[in-house]
């Protein structure tokens, strides 16, 4: 029987499994903490045993410390959150790299409460990244984040809910991208959830089909795009910094060079 491509993430189970790790960012203004905002995703991963959460860092350029952040863990009821007890953040050497640095580590007060099928952190050092210098243009990439221009997802002051709206979508890899040092491009369609806005921080994961098998890996963060095209930021890129702010670690090390 020949393969049958696939048309959304749910026709992929370890993709769309992975891309749990997909959460969004909750803000809360210490002067009006009743009335919450959403801006931005979260990329859930452990690097080291550690629970963290990776965002892009310009997701967070108007935020100071009257401000609380927290990443949503759980979507019940109750739903759950993480609260973040402080931020790590790259810096540029040259303005050249700007983008390479565009990146934030969000460290937890307490070990995030991830739920069995809504939420759960990815490894990085044990579970598959992609190196992104050995994928053929066209090679199938699938991204899952927040989109802030949906009014699905967004906050109803009337009820006080927040109203969460997960979008997942397949896209092709385009290589690397000629704008932004760094980066890679998504080939994606995120038009029918009003662009690509809230996508910020969102992980882009790789999907091979191989022998009957479908596998897959890490791939980097998404940055900024527009509605057909994402950047994202590579996943090498992420290793480094992680070991420049945590403490190397024996794995990922060929991730360097």
């Amino acid at each position: 029987m020949a393969h049958q491509p696939p048309r959304t993430v749910r026709d992929i189970p370890c993709v769309d499994r992975a891309l749990l790790c997909s959460l969004p960012l909750i803000f809360r203004y210490s002067e009006y903490p009743e009335f919450p905002g959403i801006w931005g995703t979260a990329s859930a991963i452990s690097y080291n045993g550690q629970s963290l959460f990776l965002t892009a860092r310009h997701v967070l350029k108007n935020v100071d410390d009257k401000f609380a952040i927290s990443v949503a863990t759980g979507f019940g009821r109750p739903p759950v959150a993480s609260e973040i007890e402080s931020a790590s953040y790259r810096t540029a050497d040259d303005p050249e790299f700007d983008d390479v640095a565009d990146v934030a580590i969000l460290q937890p007060a307490a070990a995030p409460q991830f739920q069995e099928g809504s939420s759960c952190a990815y490894d990085l050092l044990d579970g598959d990244v992609v190196d992104l210098r050995t994928t053929t243009n066209g090679s199938l990439l699938a991204v899952r984040g927040y989109p802030r221009d949906d009014p699905r997802n967004a906050v109803d002051l009337e009820s006080r809910r927040i109203n969460f709206l997960g979008h997942a979508a397949l896209g092709r890899y385009r290589g690397p991208s000629e704008l932004f040092f760094g980066c890679h491009k998504m080939e994606v369609d995120t038009a029918e959830v009003g662009g690509p806005q809230g996508f910020s921080g969102s992980p882009v994961f790789g999907a091979f089909f191989s022998d009957g098998v479908w596998s897959t890996g890490f791939a980097g963060i998404a940055l900024r795009g527009g509605p057909t095209l994402l950047h994202f930021l590579d996943v090498k890129a992420l290793i480094i910094f992680l070991r420049e702010k945590l403490g190397p670690s024996p794995a990922r090390q060929n991730l360097d060079k």
